[in-house]
């Protein structure tokens, strides 16, 4: 009837099954922040990378603006040389910016889910309190309910 109590490594102490439990499950959540910190930091280096070659590609599209300029002083229209390699580098910028902001959703993800996993353990200490908490009041109010009235 009683809870059964499982010893530790020889060391004498013991833990009801709830504690162990909990024990482990806060272990679990530990190892798993750790795991999407890991990740985190993966993917930030990721979005960093991309971020540079992004930057590089922003300033070939400066330098072919400020070249066809240059060329072009006196004329009004764009030769399709630079049309085609304007178009080019716009489709690699915008290529490298999707990349960028998937990469960003994800590490936004990352961090919603670590953010998760701590309110949920931040809540999961309380859980017990709250749950004795209502265990009494339930208590007191049956024992209100089934006090004699005649005293």
């Amino acid at each position: 009837m009683g809870r059964t109590k499982t010893n530790s490594g020889g060391g004498g102490s013991s833990q009801s099954p709830s504690t162990s439990d909990s024990s482990t499950s806060t272990a679990v959540a530990e190892t798993r922040i750790k795991d999407l910190l890991k990740e985190l930091y993966g993917l930030i280096h990721q979005i960093q990378d991309e971020r540079a070659q992004g930057e590089h590609n922003l300033t070939n599209i400066s330098k072919t603006h400020e070249r066809m300029q240059q060329e072009q002083k006196s004329k009004n229209e764009i030769t399709p040389y630079y049309k085609n390699k304007l178009k080019g580098l716009y489709k690699t910028a915008m290529q490298d910016a999707e990349l960028e902001a998937e990469l960003l959703r994800k590490a936004l993800d990352k961090i919603t889910e670590v953010k998760s996993i701590r309110e949920t353990r931040r809540l999961g200490k309380y859980s017990h309190f709250l749950y004795l908490i209502f265990i009494c009041e339930s208590v007191n109010i049956s024992k209100r309910l089934f006090e004699p009235t005649g005293r």
